[in-house]
């Protein structure tokens, strides 16, 4: 017993030991570790290198509610600063700390891994609300951002949108950007790249520049545009700020490059949201490749319910590269009508052709365009990817017209009718709000294609905004606001609208307009179907005027009993209507006064204006009225002598429609009027013609009712007569124009520099004596000339010019004969401006009067001016539009600035087709 509890204490003493040796060896362990995270944390602003690229989008999920997403593209390989969760920012002075949604994250090639982090808020009251984020490091290197040390940058992003009122204009959801913003360029080579954005509102969008942020209303500091890395003639960057195509012709130098854009959201005009994306670019160098070429058709409009399909080409200069075929669009992530494309997302040797495929639905139907980005990218990088080439398809889905359509008179109204089911009668969400009749008098051609929408006003009447009325078998609608005897032509559009939470509806779409149907409703009243001169006079005028009566047996003798008389009425000006005395005609029976159905009327002047008339129709005892005919007049020419050629206008208002025109003329020696052509318009020219000769025309007009198409009207205008002036014109000059640009100091102001015009006709000198004059001609370009100046005169061949914009312009001349008839045009010369902007880099705002001021030194042919000066963190302090700038040292709030280095970065244009010049740099400001 004795030996086991000596045994015992033994072994209890040896286990302490070895619990005493485990605890030293955990402490150590311990104190191992806790110096190297130490360590870590040292060096981590060195090696927390992260983000790259992102953007801040939300949906709407109740009238004060959204559900924000934060999609960043970060550094895979950088785990020291690996977000697991983020802070969201909603811009009403509370936050969301919010998870990674996507687990660790989706890592892509090239060291790239997308993360998303997703939160969901209730703001108090509608207003507008910027939601953010912000991060404290940058990836390192990028060459544009406060280089070498762009690490210790901040990443900030954010996205500002309104609270709509839902009950009327709707939700507000953000743009969605489809293409991811990493994307690969190579030196020398043009750099292509579209975000793809797409609102699922149907909202309307616009692009613009700007710089990165590195937290709000602050932008990174020391930032060039990429353009300026390298800067040259040959390395020009631009976004275009309507379908936001951004070009890099070409990259200078490799490395990492950041841009941002901000993308605009317009609904009815007003701007309701906008996302800042902020994005990389990344630029090899030594590429040994070219970019691949794709081809495909770069628009398509179709009608709801069709198939969009398209071949896309694909090929490479280079045929040993492999080529990888993608693409992104809203109809890719369509939840009802997928779109395909064969051969997308993986590598196949050039060349090759894939087949994009959509069918279409009534629920596409939108004002805007869908837009399809292809992007093609070889394979010459070591890494699978290398350079690329895009193209965009853009598509427009149409709502199909109604169909069968027609007019039908009853009684005393017109009953409209159309097809029943529309193509879209049914779609989701009430998409289809139903149909807008539109109305004219008379018959209209209106061109329409496959792109064509809505309805011109200037042509026809919206005279019912929305119906839906049927009867199972047509849509129909009844239109009581008519007038007998008037051909009434209709056209009936679909009509398309999102609709609120309260079924109100906002961003209306309007579809194609149907085919026009015209019909009338027959009067009690004659009809006039003559109005024709037959005698030219100012004195013994003679006029044939015809009508027809109503046939008896469709006459209501019941209903309008006799006795009856007939009026005809005349007037000068179409306006003041008065009796024709020998043209009464009464009767106690309706047969009695239907036997006379013509009329000369005498005694005119027919040279002065066209006559009017119209015929009223008397019933009863009491003359009670039963109507009028459509007033109707002669046709009246007026010819016009003008250079080489008589022009002959003609003019009628009838009742009736005049489909062409027979010209018919004689000459001073001449005994009988010959055709000379025919016109389907109100005007014909006559080229035929010897100088200072007569010539005398006359006009017969052919026309019908279209409810009587069978039946011809034709009537004979006035005779009219014109001495011709034809003459050989002028040969063209020799424009030469100079300026003192390129000899002109800097300090020369604008508005002392002038281009200097002179001309002469090395090719016609013979004929200088027949010049009376000089027209001078100015234009933006050589497209858009406008008369600018008449010189009077034929030794006076110099002009001296200074355009609103400068010396910017385009200039021609043309010589004016004795006649003042513009001869041959000279050549086009184009001038350009000679800007000149210059910075000084210190000022004293010290109150001495001497450089108190912050101005230019010179300046000059500058037409556009943007200035944002910024303090040493990188904060807006100041900013003008004003080129004169006159900043006097003080903050945007009028606080004066301690003296030290601040940074400007200033935007400017000389106009077309010089291109936009930037220019940054420091500012020293000592008081």
């Amino acid at each position: 017993m004795i030996i086991q509890e000596e045994n015992r204490e033994k072994n209890g003493l040896i286990l302490e030991k070895i619990q005493r040796i485990q605890m030293r060896f955990i402490n150590f362990i311990i104190k191992l570790l806790f110096g190297f995270l130490l360590l870590i944390m040292q060096f981590t602003p060195i090696f927390a290198t992260h983000n790259r690229a992102g953007e801040v989008t939300f949906e709407q999920l109740g009238p004060l509610t959204i559900r924000a997403t934060v999609t960043t593209y970060t550094m895979t390989s950088s785990v020291a600063a690996d977000r697991d969760s983020i802070e969201i920012f909603w811009g009403d002075g509370s936050s969301t700390m919010a998870t990674r949604a996507n687990g660790w994250g989706d890592p892509q090639p090239n060291d790239v891994k997308i993360n998303y982090y997703i939160a969901t808020h209730t703001y108090s009251g509608r207003a507008t609300y910027t939601i953010s984020m912000y991060d404290p490091n940058r990836i390192a290197g990028i060459l544009n951002v406060n280089y070498p040390d762009s690490a210790n940058v901040p990443f900030y992003l954010e996205t500002t949108f309104s609270f709509l009122n839902t009950q009327f204009l709707g939700d507000n959801n953000s743009v969605r950007l489809l293409a991811p913003p990493i994307d690969f360029g190579c030196v020398g080579q043009v750099f292509r790249h579209n975000p793809n954005a797409f609102d699922i509102d149907g909202d309307s969008l616009s692009y613009a520049l700007i710089i990165p942020l590195q937290q709000m209303n602050t932008i990174v500091p020391d930032y060039r545009y990429p353009d300026q890395i390298g800067a040259g003639p040959h390395n020009l960057f631009t976004l275009d700020r309507k379908n936001g195509d951004i070009i890099w012709n070409a990259p200078m130098v490799a490395g990492d490059y950041n841009i941002a854009f901000r993308v605009n959201e317009y609904r009815q005009g007003i701007l309701i949201s906008s996302t800042i994306r902020d994005m990389q670019i990344l630029i090899r160098d030594q590429c040994q490749n070219q970019n691949p070429d794709i081809e495909v058709i770069e628009e398509i409009c179709v009608f709801a319910g069709e198939i969009v399909e398209t071949k896309v080409n694909i090929s490479d200069a280079d045929p040993d590269q492999m080529l990888q075929l993608s693409a992104s669009g809203a109809p890719f992530i369509s939840a009802k009508n997928k779109a395909t494309l064969t051969n997308k997302d993986v590598f196949l040797f050039p060349p090759y052709s894939a087949i994009f495929s959509c069918e279409t639905s009534c629920e596409d139907v939108s004002e805007q365009y869908y837009q399809i980005i292809f992007k093609v990218t070889d394979n010459g990088f070591s890494d699978t990817t290398g350079l690329t080439n895009l193209k965009a398809l853009r598509i427009k889905v149409v709502a199909p017209p109604p169909q069968n359509t027609a007019a039908d008179p009853v009684d005393d109204h017109m009953i409209i009718n159309w097809d029943y089911p529309y193509l879209c009668s049914f779609t989701d969400n009430e998409y289809f709000r139903g149909f807008s009749v539109w109305r004219r008098t008379g018959s209209a051609s209106m061109y329409q294609d496959s792109c064509s929408t809505g309805i011109d006003p200037n042509l026809y009447q919206k005279i019912v905004f929305l119906t839906n009325e049927n009867d199972a078998i047509h849509y129909f609608y009844e239109d009581f606001e008519v007038e007998k005897e008037l051909n009434y032509c209709y056209r009936i559009l679909p009509e398309f609208a999102r609709k609120t939470m309260d079924g109100f509806p906002y961003n209306p779409v309007s579809g194609q307009a149907s085919n026009e149907t015209c019909n009338f409703i027959p009067s009690k009243a004659p009809l006039i179907t003559k109005v024709s001169v037959l005698e030219t006079s100012d004195v013994e005028g003679r006029i044939a005027i015809n009508w027809q009566m109503v046939d008896p047996e469709l006459f209501d003798t019941i209903k309008f009993p006799g006795p009856y008389t007939m009026r005809l009425k005349t007037s000068g000006n179409g306006t003041d209507f008065f009796q024709v005395d020998q043209a009464v005609y009464s009767g106690e029976t309706y047969k009695d006064i239907i036997a006379d159905t013509s009329f000369i009327h005498e005694k005119l002047n027919t040279i002065a204006s066209p006559q009017h008339y119209t015929i009223s129709m008397y019933f009863s005892e009491q003359e009670m009225p039963l109507g009028s005919a459509p007033k109707a007049s002669t046709v009246f020419i007026t010819p016009e002598a003008i250079q080489g050629k008589n022009r002959i206008k003609f003019n009628s208002e009838v009742p009736w429609h005049n489909s062409s025109y027979m010209i018919y003329r004689k000459t001073e020696d001449e005994d009988q009027f010959s055709l000379i052509g025919t016109s389907t318009t109100n005007s014909f020219d006559d080229f035929d013609i010897e100088n200072e000769k007569l010539y005398c025309y006359y006009v017969i007009s052919k026309g019908n009712y279209s409810f009587l198409e069978e039946k011809i009207i034709s009537n004979q205008s006035q005779i009219a007569c014109i001495e011709a002036i034809d003459f050989i014109p002028i040969c063209a000059p020799l424009l030469t124009v100079t300026n003192d640009c390129e000899n002109a100091p800097d300090w020369i102001p604008g508005d002392e520099l002038f281009n200097n015009l002179s001309w002469d006709f090395p090719d016609c000198p013979e004929r200088i004596s027949e010049v009376s004059g000089y027209q001078i001609y100015f234009g933006a370009d050589a497209d858009h000339l406008g008369l600018t100046q008449t010189v009077e005169g034929s030794d006076i061949r110099e002009y001296k010019h200074q355009g609103n914009n400068g010396l910017q312009g385009c200039y021609a001349v043309f010589g004016l004969d004795q006649y003042g008839n513009p001869g041959m045009q000279s050549n086009v010369i184009c001038m350009q401006n000679c800007p000149v902007y210059e910075l000084p880099n210190v000022f004293t705002p010290n109150g001495d009067h001497v450089h108190d001021i912050f101005v230019p030194r010179f300046f000059r042919h500058i037409q556009s001016f943007n200035i944002q000066i910024f303090n040493q963190w990188g904060q807006l302090v100041f900013e003008t539009d004003d080129p004169q700038i006159n900043w006097d040292g003080s903050n945007k709030r009028g606080k004066s600035l301690a003296s030290g280095v601040y940074f400007y970065v200033c935007s400017l244009s000389a106009g077309p087709p010089l291109n936009d010049i930037k220019l940054s740099g420091n500012i020293h400001l000592f008081r």
